[in-house]
């Protein structure tokens, strides 16, 4: 077989121009097929078998509660809940009023049903106490109804202040505001005085400075970016949104649509980057090894056609390129140019000899060929293992990169020997000079001299790496793979950190009521669960005492206070201000000394500079100051009002849209949130365990990641045992020696056993993407071995193999593999950036392991040449 492939090789020497023209047409068409057809998919789950059971669990919940699936959440949050709460308002009616984008809008902090029940969801005793407190504000209430403006504001607190009047908030909070407000207003700084605070202290932010929205986007998966249409909705209208009553409102996305699409950005910008990093490092490599600038782009020329023809397969074969095969087109840069690297050197060694340049061809097609081969197919057979595990992300990757590895054989005894065919090549005195030794001496020569003391550590060191196995560590939050500065991402782990918020809860589904109520007490006595909350949850309860209450809130404020305030310009006057501040002064006792000063210093600081504006200039001014001090108050009091018309209501009368996404065709959902910070893994463990537990049928995004992790890994550990035994076959069948093929994959073993035992203590676990490095580390370092056991036959006993250009060639081989390694290390993408990072590190044990641990085995193996 081996032998018609050199002929063949040589015979396509005599028609150097039609190949190399046949070649090159062949891959324009390729890249323009690839380019037009092959896609990017990001989503780890969809690399998955969907009969998988854990898949199943997920889809059956989603079809149950399509409005969650695919959702986009934002986060909506200001320091005063006012401004919160009318963004989140104005945001979802600007959202809504875009149906080719966006499917639904549903926020659950801002709802109508709720803006009327919401009081109902206060303890007895919380309504109770709101009960006195707006009683005895009562009289502070009307005052503003009949007065809305600052000036009255002014005057009830200096009323205050002497006990003649009962304000429904403390004093020197609202002192303190109102002199951060007077500040504001002279400096031109947005300010607003929150009056929900003031009155209403809310205990926790969710519902008051941070609201949610839950966006359904049409998604548009013809198209590259499928939800780029719905994000730029969005986008514009949090811009148009960014601020309510004049103070910024902080505007946050994430959910799996942005965390996929920015990711999808992020791997494109990054993996072109690292492509042309990588290809950087390669034309620097190859000059540092071949010496020839012609000769190195004869081997680009030569990786050019093979990427092109190899990428045009992947989109013919696949179609979609995934999160672990994607960067196999950056990886292909370092491994496309090793056989071009071996049959350059190679001919460069033959051209020292004195050989004519078509005979040192010839001559290195016939020596080399085989060895290409036999490369290739060990590679691809170790490659080909991936096709036969479960997860579909590596076994397209498998297809992908066994397939090229043929194709760069090809390549390479057909476009490079017809290119270098039309290059004048001379051999040059910087050649002559570097020929006869790779290595200094000493380090030459040190496998064979010093081969029982290596025998002996690397026993020792693979002791203390079986050792180290045990701290390995993988990082199933596919999540932490993603670009870490990117908006979704960092918002997610916000998320993550609050259990109140956390993303990564899980659902469990009951058949009826009894059921649904009985599982949800089981849930809630989990030490690791925070809350299991469903659609009784929803149903307030003592409602008629609450009712009883609010009926009295009702008859207290009475029906004066339903008309709507609104605030006056040019109401207060510069000189209620310069009062305010006299009796201020004259005020000790009720105010804090340090809360009194700032009044009474930004009161000074106020009123100094309107005596030197205009009139209409001073009053623009206070006006300002009247709208942050007053305009929420008008908010609070409608909202108010509004919950003063509370009705009693059960699960059977809330709305269809709530209902919805709690019951669905007599299936009630209970959503099971953590106790724990979301961020640490072994909490995400204990937490899917104890709750599995109670429901083995439970599902969400922590059980898929770690469900996922699980099946990646076994398919990695098979995929790793079928390259192992695919290339000892195939290493035992053309070499014919057990001895040689434990010498070829000696290294391999050796080198993966050390990278696996160094991730812990340089801090990389394994992840959904680097889980490869040690399958396609094996597939590829295997040529390695193979170009030292079949040159070592060749030498005579007394000449050290990395004396040799076929250690050379290694080198230099393994260099530029290695910068694509480097410049996949650089990428943004956490994910990618693990892969080259893991990749270079077991190279480079490789490496290292191929030259001083094989030849140090050698000794007796192998059957040298005797000549």
């Amino acid at each position: 077989m081996l032998k018609p492939l050199q002929q063949l090789a040589c015979r396509l020497l005599a028609h150097p121009f039609w190949i190399l023209a046949a070649l090159t047409l062949g891959a324009a068409a390729s890249g323009y097929y690839a380019a037009r057809q092959l896609e990017v998919e990001t989503s780890t789950e969809k690399m998955l078998d969907p009969s998988l059971p854990f898949i199943q669990q997920r889809h059956r919940v989603e079809t149950l509660f399509p409005q969650d699936k695919n959702a986009i959440v934002l986060l909506v949050r200001s320091a005063v809940p006012e401004a919160s709460e009318n963004a989140t308002r104005r945001l979802g009616t600007v959202l809504a009023a875009h149906p080719e984008a966006i499917a639904s809008v549903y926020s659950p902090t801002v709802h109508p049903f709720f803006d009327r029940q919401g009081l109902l969801y206060l303890d007895t005793a919380e309504l109770e106490r709101l009960g006195s407190d707006l009683a005895q504000a009562q009289p502070f209430i009307a005052r503003l109804y009949e007065d809305f403006r600052l000036g009255s504001l002014l005057a009830l607190l200096v009323k205050a202040l002497d006990y003649q009047e009962r304000l429904p908030v403390a004093l020197d909070p609202i002192a303190v505001q109102i002199s951060q407000a007077l500040e504001a207003a002279l400096t031109g700084q947005p300010y607003l005085l929150s009056w929900q605070n003031l009155m209403f202290a809310p205990k926790q932010a969710i519902g008051h400075t941070l609201h949610f929205i839950i966006v359904s986007p049409v998604l548009d998966f013809t198209h590259v970016l499928p939800a780029e249409k719905p994000i730029a909705v969005i986008r514009e209208a949090i811009a148009q949104v960014k601020e309510a009553y004049g103070v910024p409102v902080e505007i946050k996305m994430t959910g799996e649509p942005v965390l996929e699409h920015e990711e999808l950005l992020s791997i494109t910008q990054g993996t072109e980057f690292a492509s042309i990093l990588s290809l950087a490092l390669v034309c620097l490599a190859l000059w540092i090894g071949f010496r020839s600038f012609k000769l190195t782009a004869a081997a680009l020329f030569a990786l050019g056609l093979g990427l092109s023809y190899s990428l045009g397969f992947a989109a013919l074969a696949v179609g979609k390129l995934n999160l672990i095969s994607i960067a196999f087109a950056v990886l292909y840069i370092g491994m496309g140019v090793d056989y071009a690297t071996y049959l350059i050197l190679r001919y460069r060694e033959y051209l020292l000899e004195q050989l004519p340049p078509p005979a040192a061809l010839r001559q290195s097609l016939s020596t080399v060929a085989p060895t290409l081969f036999l490369c290739a197919l060990t590679t691809a057979l170790g490659m080909f293992g991936f096709v036969f595990t479960p997860y579909r992300g590596v076994a397209e990757l498998g297809i992908i990169a066994g397939s090229s590895m043929f194709i760069v054989v090809f390549v390479t005894l057909t476009a490079l020997p017809a290119w270098l065919c039309f290059l004048q090549i001379k051999p040059s005195t910087v050649w002559i000079r570097r020929q006869s030794m790779f290595l200094p001496p000493a380090l030459a020569l040190l496998p064979e001299r010093r081969a029982p003391w290596i025998k002996k550590l690397s026993f020792f060191a693979v002791l203390a790496a079986l050792g180290g196995l045990c701290a390995v560590e993988v990082d199933f939050n596919p999540v932490n793979l993603r670009d870490p500065n990117s908006e979704s991402v960092r918002t997610f782990k916000e998320l993550l950190a609050t259990k109140e918020t956390s993303p990564m809860f899980l659902t469990s589904l009951s058949e009826g009521e009894a059921q649904a109520a009985a599982r949800k007490r089981q849930l809630e006595s989990l030490e690791e669960v925070e809350a299991a909350v469903s659609v009784f949850d929803l149903v307030p309860s003592d409602q008629e005492d609450k009712l009883a209450n609010i009926e009295e809130l009702a008859l207290l404020l009475g029906p004066q206070f339903e008309r709507p305030l609104t605030l006056k310009p040019g109401a207060t006057a510069l000189a209620e201000l310069e009062q305010f501040r006299l009796q201020i002064s004259r005020q000790e006792g009720a105010l804090s000394p340090k809360a009194r000063g700032e009044l009474l210093t930004a009161l000074e600081h106020f009123v100094g500079r309107c005596r030197q504006l205009s009139t209409a200039q001073c009053r623009g001014l206070i006006d300002r100051l009247q709208f942050s001090v007053l305009a929420t108050f008008p908010q609070v009091m409608e909202k108010l009002q509004l919950g003063l018309k509370a009705q009693a209501f059960g699960v059977e009368d809330l709305p269809q849209d709530l209902r919805a996404r709690w019951i669905a065709n007599g299936i009630y959902r209970i959503d099971v949130f953590p106790a724990k910070d979301m961020n640490a893994l072994q909490n995400v463990r204990e937490f899917v365990q104890k709750v599995r537990a109670v429901d083995p049928e439970v599902t969400g995004l922590p059980l898929v990641y770690i469900e996922s992790m699980r099946v990646m890994l076994g398919a990695f550990f098979k995929a790793f045992a079928l390259a192992i035994a695919f290339i000892a076959a195939l290493l035992y069948l053309l070499l014919r020696r057990a001895s040689e093929v434990f010498l070829v994959l000696l290294p391999l073993v050796l080198a993966s056993v050390f990278t696996a035992a160094l991730t812990s203590p340089l801090g990389q676990a394994f992840n959904y993407a680097n889980v490869i490095a040690l399958p396609l580390l094996f597939g590829l370092g295997v040529n390695y071995g193979v170009y030292m056991v079949h040159r070592m036959r060749q030498l005579p006993p007394d000449r050290p193999v990395l004396t040799t250009s076929t250690a050379r060639g290694i080198f230099f081989s393994a260099l530029t593999t290695l910068a694509s390694f480097v410049s996949l290390a650089l990428v943004s993408h956490a994910g990618i950036a693990s892969i080259g990072k893991l990749l270079g590190l077991g190279l480079t044990l490789t490496l290292a392991c191929t030259f001083f641990i094989l030849p140090a085995f050698a000794g007796g193996l192998i059957q040298r040449n005797p000549s």
